[in-house]
């Protein structure tokens, strides 16, 4: 089970979503004994090499960009279909 979201992990060829992994408790201590636990890939990919200062600013900004406008906020996320605006590659 994921400590993260709760949901049940399973091995595929991803590192996304359920997959298992290796997760730096503290990313500044490495990949040591004592720091290390096994977490979903998304939730893995979502913490990346933040730290619990970093991430708890994410949360609070998250939480109040989605109160304060929730349409504006999901407007500006877009969805997995949404095409950028912008060609940054000519740039």
């Amino acid at each position: 089970m994921c400590p993260v979201f709760g949901t049940k992990m399973k091995w595929n060829d991803t590192i996304l979503g359920d997959s298992p992994s290796l997760d730096r408790l503290d990313p500044a201590k490495g990949y040591v004994r004592g720091n290390l636990t096994w977490i979903s890939g998304r939730a893995n990919i979502m913490k990346h090499n933040a730290n619990l200062d970093e991430v708890e600013k994410l949360y609070k900004w998250l939480k109040s960009a989605v109160t304060t406008d929730p349409a504006t906020f999901q407007q500006a996320l877009g969805d997995a279909t949404h095409k950028p605006t912008k060609n940054w590659d000519k740039e």
